[in-house]
């Protein structure tokens, strides 16, 4: 989940109820969809300043609450980014000529032109 360009939680489902319940104070009420409860909470009232302040505290707690599993996130994203950017650079191919580029789109332009001629 993202707020105003902070990552405010980042895991399982399970997990982030955890999170919102106990570490950062905002259990999900009763009869109330989880989702909908993570939303209303990670959004920022701009009504009045009062509850904008209210709303920036309790992102705030979020942040907080979830400070190390971002950075863990975070660390995971990057290592499998490095990985897949070692792959690629393995398994890279060479170009096909402009001329081949030019003939397949050619022909599929034409075939395109062709199956709209019943409509147009």
């Amino acid at each position: 989940l993202l707020s105003e360009g902070a990552t405010i939680y980042g895991g399982s489902l399970a997990d982030a109820q955890e999170t919102f319940a106990t570490k950062a104070g905002l259990p999900c009420p009763a009869n109330t969809n989880f989702a909908e409860h993570c939303l209303d909470c990670i959004s920022v009232n701009y009504d009045s300043l009062e509850e904008e302040r209210e709303c920036r505290g309790r992102l705030d707690k979020l942040i907080e609450a979830n400070s190390e599993a971002a950075e863990a996130l975070t660390r995971r994203v990057l290592a499998r980014r490095e990985a897949a950017g070692d792959a690629r650079r393995e398994t890279r191919r060479r170009k096909c000529s402009w001329w081949t580029q030019f003939k397949l789109l050619y022909f599929r332009s034409f075939r395109q032109v062709i199956r709209d001629r019943a409509t147009n």
